[in-house]
């Protein structure tokens, strides 16, 4: 079975290469569509976020295939992104949240429309963040990994050989943590996965 895996920040907000990353005269809602030329995924805390980065601005150019997720801390928060559903058809790939805040929230959702609508199907991609593969975690099929910024290509290829190894998941997502990724790391560690096959 073919795996694809795409490469991308995990907490977004927080990347500390930003001010070498992007052009010094990009419009700050310009930011995400200019990184998702380059990178397939991304991950937003939104205890981490600013409000008026939830506006339709920051997400109505994104690429088609761009992988969108989000972390809350609480199920309430959901009420911030979904408006963003309609007003500029955004579409998610996950929800974290902790297993006791995700009960509530489907409890709220009972119907799951507005679930759909942002293209969450349940269980799949509402996830608890403890159901991450980590080098310190090996969760079993966790479809997403979240790697530290290290200065070690091998590894890292040791790392997404074990994570991969007993993983039937077929679309599978590989984040940096991104209070303390680098451009360059996240370029190899991109360059890696191309030249691992996936």
């Amino acid at each position: 079975m073919n795996k694809n895996i795409k490469v991308g920040l995990f907490d977004w907000t927080q990347f500390p290469a930003k001010k070498n990353f992007y052009p010094e005269d990009l419009p700050a809602e310009w930011k995400l569509s200019f990184y998702a030329n380059e990178f397939e995924t991304a991950c937003i805390d939104i205890d981490k976020t600013e409000n008026e980065l939830l506006s339709d601005e920051w997400f109505d150019d994104l690429p088609e295939n761009f992988d969108l997720s989000f972390v809350l801390s609480r199920a309430n928060q959901f009420e911030q992104i979904s408006q963003l559903f309609d007003s500029c058809e955004l579409k998610l790939n996950y929800l974290l949240i902790d297993e006791q805040e995700r009960d509530i929230l489907l409890q709220n959702y009972t119907d799951n429309t507005v679930l759909l609508r942002a293209g969450i199907t349940w269980p799949e991609q509402i996830i608890s963040p403890v159901s991450l593969w980590t080098p310190e975690v090996h969760a079993k099929s966790a479809k997403i990994a979240l790697l530290p910024d290290i200065d070690n290509k091998r590894l890292y290829r040791e790392w997404i050989e074990l994570w991969i190894r007993d993983n039937s998941q077929q679309e599978l997502t590989l984040w940096l943590d991104g209070s303390t990724a680098r451009y360059s790391t996240m370029s190899d560690l991109r360059t890696l996965v191309q030249l691992m096959g996936y």
